[in-house]
């Protein structure tokens, strides 16, 4: 397998002669088409070990990127019984992780709060077995000091648990108790669910319809879970069954940039410039990503969306510009320094990236803004030619690879 020299120092596998255990260790769901990853063959369900010798499932990996100039990574291919380690100059790969089933459970063991990820990662394997014990972990240490409930026969529950439980049943061959448990869940919580909680609802309820031939319930149903949890691959595999357009065209694909409005240069420079001086710079195989902070000078979701880009903007400049971010605010919010504090830190890595400020209103002919941060990425031309979450490595190698060549 040739690998590409400006991405890897040194690649070498490995023969083993069994797996080892998985329980520290996170798992690949997804790899990023055109990534490094992709370039590695790794595939979902091979294990990611270790990050410079520390334990992948303890390790803040998207912070240790932006800040390390080395990193090797070591990860287990099951398929093959073979460990794969792998050195890079600080390259993040394009994968998305998550625990291993093993793992989540022996974080519901001892959770000091519930949460409803890992049983959400536990539902979209079909690990029901796993499900259960999670469960039942999660019960039992709630129920730790509950003597009253014990001799009264009364043990409390987490609400979520029961739904997961009523959903185990379904999944493993008691559907009608299952669908009477998911009854009572919806009658206790109507209206208080969390959107991901309501799509699996939905969901549910879809598969029953179709079960009973209701077929214009099942489809109005299905596209209800998947307009409100796409992020799910059980919900969208069964949206496409259902004939739901999953990929329907962004909005703002197609739309123009106004290259003459005027702005300040809060970072990055100094002055003032227009958005059409960015588009100048490009080079013919470049395009220009922007960062609309609508109200916000900055916040969490942005602190966090520049990590990934301190780390991929080596590794990315001959296709992208640097990032340039328009904010309707000019001063940061001094109660809230870590709001911009990857920002403090791409300029002490003189990670290229500029701040100006002005307002939004008709940058992008016939498009408001709505959130913040919200990106796109527009070619030499000024046309909106990608739209969407640049919020970790994986999706910014998921962009690349969709941009026109």
């Amino acid at each position: 397998m040739s690998h590409n020299p400006e991405w890897f120092e040194s690649v070498e596998k490995k023969t083993i002669a069994k797996a080892p255990p998985f329980s520290k260790t996170l798992q690949i769901d997804k790899v990023a088409a055109g990534s490094p990853a992709a370039n590695l063959k790794l595939r979902p369900g091979d294990k990611l070990l270790s990050v410079n010798g520390k334990a992948a499932l303890i390790e803040n990996i998207p912070e240790l990127l932006a800040k390390s100039p080395s990193v090797q990574y070591r990860f287990s291919l099951p398929k093959e019984t073979a460990f794969l380690e792998v050195k890079t100059l600080g390259l993040p790969l394009g994968i998305q992780t998550s625990p291993t089933s093993d793992g989540i459970v022996d974080q519901y063991r001892s959770k000091s709060e519930f949460e409803k990820e890992g049983l959400f990662t536990l539902w979209e394997r079909g690990d029901y077995d796993h499900i259960k014990t999670a469960c039942t972990l999660s019960n039992k240490r709630l129920n730790k000091g509950n003597l009253v409930g014990k001799l009264l026969g009364k043990p409390k529950s987490f609400s979520f648990t029961k739904l997961m439980s009523a959903i185990c049943e379904i999944e493993t061959g008691s559907a009608k108790a299952g669908y009477e448990a998911l009854g009572e869940y919806s009658a206790a919580h109507a209206g208080a669910e969390t959107s991901d909680v309501r799509a699996v609802l939905n969901y549910y309820h879809a598969l029953n319809a179709k079960s009973e031939k209701q077929m214009g319930a099942y489809q109005n149903l299905m596209s209800d879970a998947f307009g409100s949890y796409s992020e799910s691959a059980k919900i969208t595999a069964e949206a496409v069954k259902a004939g739901i357009d999953i990929n329907p065209t962004d909005n703002r694909i197609g739309l123009k940039l106004n290259p003459s409005h005027v702005w300040s240069v809060l970072e990055g420079g100094s002055g003032q410039q227009t958005l059409g001086d960015s588009l100048a710079a490009l080079s013919p195989n470049q395009f220009l990503p922007l960062c609309f902070m609508s109200i916000y000078r900055g916040n969490g979701p942005y602190n966090d969306a520049l990590l990934p880009y301190i780390a991929i903007q080596p590794f990315a400049k001959t296709r992208l510009h640097p990032l340039t971010v328009l904010t309707h605010t000019a001063e940061k919010r001094k109660d809230r320094p870590h709001w911009n504090s990857n920002e403090d830190m791409a300029k002490k890595k003189a990670t290229p990236f500029t701040v100006l400020h002005g307002e939004h209103v008709g940058v992008i002919e016939g498009h408001n803004v709505r959130f913040a941060p919200e990106f796109v990425v527009v070619d030499k031309g000024g046309y909106v030619v990608w739209a969407g979450a640049l919020a970790t490595d994986f999706e910014y190698w998921e962009m690349l690879d969709q941009l026109p060549s």
